[in-house]
């Protein structure tokens, strides 16, 4: 066989091969499978957390489709003056999504009227075909706790990398 023949040969296997991956980003037991994804490779979604607790203490978390995490804490919250503190990681926003999808917080009910008696939650969120728009109180949606407490620590850790010993500082 020439040389010609073989990088010909060659050529046409790298062909081949990359428009698979191009089809289907993700291989699976199951087969194949492709996530909604951004620009990144990562997952794709957008949400918008605000809480308001019984004492008053207000915070506001917002993450792009891009990643880019945004925060606001007390009369910033209230005005939509966020900040971009970060762009998470495929991984982080991977985990950040699994919590949605564990505490079924697309599928909880809005609450009408809530009262300074409970912490309010105002929560949105959009990922491929599934979508949730609501405001509700902790009673009714244990699982924006957990969300909040994790984006919590999240926009900690890159605003104050000194505090929390990890040094990132994205």
């Amino acid at each position: 066989m020439t040389y010609l023949t073989r990088l010909s040969r060659l050529n046409t296997l790298r062909i081949l091969l990359l428009s698979m991956l191009l089809m289907c980003p993700t291989f699976t037991a199951a087969g194949c499978q492709a996530p909604p994804t951004g620009t990144s490779g990562g997952p794709t979604y957008t949400l918008d957390l605000f809480r308001r607790t019984t004492n008053r203490q207000i915070t506001r978390f917002r993450i792009d489709a891009a990643g880019q995490l945004e925060y606001a804490g007390g009369r910033s919250a209230s005005t939509n003056q966020l900040k971009a503190v970060a762009t998470l990681d495929n991984e982080t926003l991977a985990r950040i999504q699994q919590i949605v999808a564990d505490e079924h917080l697309v599928d909880v009910k809005g609450h009408f009227l809530p009262s300074y008696e409970h912490t309010l939650y105002r929560f949105q969120y959009a990922a491929g075909s599934q979508s949730a728009q609501y405001e509700t109180v902790d009673d009714e949606g244990k699982g924006l706790e957990r969300l909040h407490d994790q984006l919590f620590a999240l926009q900690k850790r890159y605003r104050y990398p000194e505090a929390t010993g990890d040094g990132n500082s994205d």
